[in-house]
This record gives C-alpha cells, structure tokens and sequence, in this order.
C-alpha cells in the first residue's frame, strides 16, 4: 500500500503534512518531498510514529491523533 499524492494533497491539513513530513525524515539523512513520501511504505511510516508518538505535546498529540486516524481510515479502504 502506497500514499498517493491526490490524498495527500486533498484529506490532510498542512499541519497533518507538516507531521507526516517530519514522522519519515526522522533519522534520515534524505529530504523527503511529495513525490518520494510516496514511496513510503505503510508498515515503515507506522513503525517510525510508534517511535514519535510519545515525544509529541499536546498540540502535536492532537495533530498526530488525526493524522493516524486518516491514515487507518485509508488503509482500510485500499484493503477493500
């Protein structure tokens, strides 16, 4: 399963992308842009924000609780 740039563009917030953006580039040495966030497979962005999930304050929490929750929500839809 893969992001597609259209959903990434279209049902997250810019703060949601901000996050995303962050969650991949940590602990990498390569910049990550829309076109190779892509690329990211599910299973490594939901290792990396186990890995984030605590750090976060409280603003962060709630960016990031959403953020999970739209990424569950497409990845139940591309299993169906």
């Amino acid at each position: 399963m893969m992001l597609h740039r259209q959903w990434l563009e279209s049902e997250l917030t810019h703060d949601e992308l901000s996050l995303l953006f962050a969650i991949v580039q940590q602990d990498s040495e390569f910049k990550f842009d829309m076109d190779s966030l892509q690329c990211v497979k599910m299973q490594v962005l939901g290792t990396k924000m186990q890995q984030v999930e605590n750090k976060l304050n409280e603003c962060g929490k709630e960016i990031y609780q959403s953020l999970k929750t739209k990424l569950i929500d497409l990845t139940d839809l591309q299993l169906q």
